[in-house]
């Protein structure tokens, strides 16, 4: 009976979460005039703790990539001159210290035009916080694009990919700004398969013991490279098997903790067209969420690579968007078969309730973005005010052209979170700031940084306990679009974060009792006891609904005491006055 009314309670619960949604068109206040575009990638650009956007546009010639600079006033995306022209297709953008100054570069991955097959020219615009140096000559070349990692521990940006001779291979970054160091990868003696293009590989501890691995997809499956610190590189562990789906397209793979258990998943989508699925690889299977595809009136499927913002790729992108304490996904799909409507959906985490061999799927919510979803070709999250709840920012397409807009999550509950950075944490003390706003001298402080694992642990309202862990930027290629930063919801849970824990090259520190809707940037450079953290506490909406009601009231109360007060002088007056006029018997 009680578990009877507890699957009630949560049922009850997810319509509550699934009932609040509400949209606000932010999209003028987002970028002005500046819309045309297509969002590449997000990072810190001019060191001012605000996320920017890289945006690829077309020109005559090619391409041309500009920086956005954050605000925290409208428009929230500024345009500076911060562009770099290419007489080539640009593809990609990675953020990051390529030259260990402490200041984000910019890679640029461009196809010739015309294409010479998979290969691709690298770029890179060497940043100085206020300026781009834009570079005419790539520094290497490419097969497909790149996943940046930092092989040499040293919080400089890396780059893992597969070189025109189809070798694969790491190239190491210097200060001296040339062509990069190349490095074989270290092959087994057992033959493996081809990798896949367009690859969907990853960064990021696969085997619990604080260093970041390789996840490599290929032909025959995902690889496991597990990395041997006594050698210093990475080691060929097993291939995990591939899909067992007939499907045209293996999207690319999406890390996630599913279950908010403590435990990142690999969540992969697959279509043919017509028939789409969502699959988890748990316990050595592949295992289908069941994801309903069949909307209000017609069948739906993810939208085919190519018909959209995706040249070559079925790619995802995850959130909590009501802050819940469970990742959402937004995709993109469209009308099976023909494909003619096409629109951005929320893919909300909700508790399996049949054929479950996992506890949460996802349940498509097919209003929930109306109408900015509708015939948009992709979707990304961003925190347009900083205040710890996901923002959406879409894309259409009109003709040949990438139109951004922008969608406010207006939440009507009170959810908290925690809202967690990790960077480099180099510094350069030759660049000069702006101060702050309260005239501190500010710093640079470093830029993105691929591989960190976070996990936080809490309890519930209910008194159990949750625990979470999420990996930072563990993606870099095509349009994987992750921030820079990862928030986790907490529900209405109003309890302390009890342990927050950041582990990377087998070092970790943990942080107890973080008050929650706090942003915690984290900076691990040395041994952990000297890694820094900055803590900003964003007022949740119930503290400010507190205040307002509290003042009200004091608002009010004055005013009654202020008028007795004014009717007591009256009537003192009013007696005095009669007293002053009144007949004295004993005087005469």
């Amino acid at each position: 009976m009680k578990k009877k009314h507890l699957q009630y309670s949560i049922i009850l619960l997810s319509f509550l979460f699934i009932s609040s949604y509400y949209c606000t068109d932010l999209t003028g206040l987002a970028f002005g005039t500046k819309r045309v575009g297509l969002p590449a990638a997000f990072g810190d650009f001019n060191s001012d703790e605000l996320t920017d956007l890289f945006v690829i546009r077309k020109n005559e010639k090619g391409s041309s990539v500009e920086i956005l600079l954050g605000s925290t006033k409208e428009p929230y995306f500024n345009s500076v001159g911060l562009v770099c022209n290419y007489s080539q297709r640009v593809v990609s953008v990675v953020p990051g210290d390529f030259d260990g100054d402490a200041l984000m570069d910019m890679l640029v991955i461009a196809t010739p035009i015309p294409p010479n097959g998979f290969l691709n020219n690298g770029y890179i615009a060497w940043g100085n916080v206020t300026s781009l140096e834009c570079i005419d000559e790539p520094l290497f070349q490419i097969m497909d694009e790149p996943l940046a990692i930092d092989f040499s521990k040293n919080m400089k940006a890396d780059l893992f990919g597969v070189n025109k001779t189809g070798s694969r291979v790491l190239w190491l970054f210097n200060s001296s700004r040339v062509s990069p160091q190349e490095i074989p990868l270290k092959l087994p003696s057992t033959a493996l398969c081809e990798l896949r293009t367009p690859h969907s590989h990853a960064f990021l501890d696969l085997n619990g013991d604080n260093w970041p691995d390789l996840y490599l997809t290929s032909k025959c499956g995902f690889e496991v490279w597990l990395w041997d610190n006594d050698a210093s590189t990475f080691n060929y562990n097993n291939t995990i098997k591939s899909v067992p789906v007939d499907s045209s397209v293996v999207g690319q793979t999406l890390f996630m903790d599913l279950e908010t258990a403590d435990e990142l998943n690999q969540i992969v989508p697959v279509t043919n067209g017509r028939n789409s699925s969502l699959l988890v690889y748990l316990d050595g299977e592949w295992h289908d969420l069941n994801v309903n595809f069949k909307g209000p009136k017609n069948q739906w499927a993810f939208l085919l690579p190519g018909m959209g913002a995706f040249p070559d790729t079925l790619t995802l992108h995850a959130g909590d968007f009501n802050n819940d304490g469970f990742v959402d996904i937004l995709a993109t799909l469209a009308q099976a078969v023909n494909m003619d409507q096409r629109g951005v959906f929320l893919f909300e985490n909700v508790p399996c309730s049949k054929n479950c061999k996992i506890s949460r799927t996802f349940e498509i919510q097919w209003n929930a973005l109306e109408p900015f979803g509708t015939n948009s070709v992709m979707g990304i999250f961003y925190d347009f005010m900083q205040d710890g709840i996901l923002d959406i920012i879409f894309v259409k397409q009109e003709k040949d052209k990438k139109i951004m807009s922008a969608f406010k999550n207006d939440l009507d509950y009170d959810a908290n979170f925690i809202k967690v950075m990790v960077i480099t944490g180099l510094t350069n003390d030759k660049i000069d700031l702006p101060p702050t706003l309260l005239g501190t001298k500010r710093h640079v402080f470093g830029s993105n940084l691929a591989g960190p694992k976070i996990r936080y642990k809490t309890t519930t309202q209910d008194g159990t306990s949750r625990t979470g862990v999420a990996v930072q930027l563990p993606q870099s290629a095509h349009l994987a679009l992750y921030l820079p930063y990862t928030i986790f919801g907490l529900g209405r849970t109003p309890n302390f974060i009890e342990d927050l824990t950041i582990s990377l090259f087998n070092k970790s520190r943990t942080w107890n009792q973080i008050i929650p809707n706090s942003q915690l940037i984290v900076a691990p450079k040395g041994e952990p006891s000297q890694w820094t953290a900055q803590l900003f506490v964003t007022p949740s909406k119930i503290v400010l609904q507190t205040v307002v009601a509290l003042t009200g009231t004091c608002i009010v109360i004055g005013c009654i005491i202020a008028m007795l007060h004014w009717k007591e002088r009256k009537e003192d007056r009013i007696e005095r006055l009669q007293e002053a006029h009144r007949f004295h018997f004993d005087a005469m």
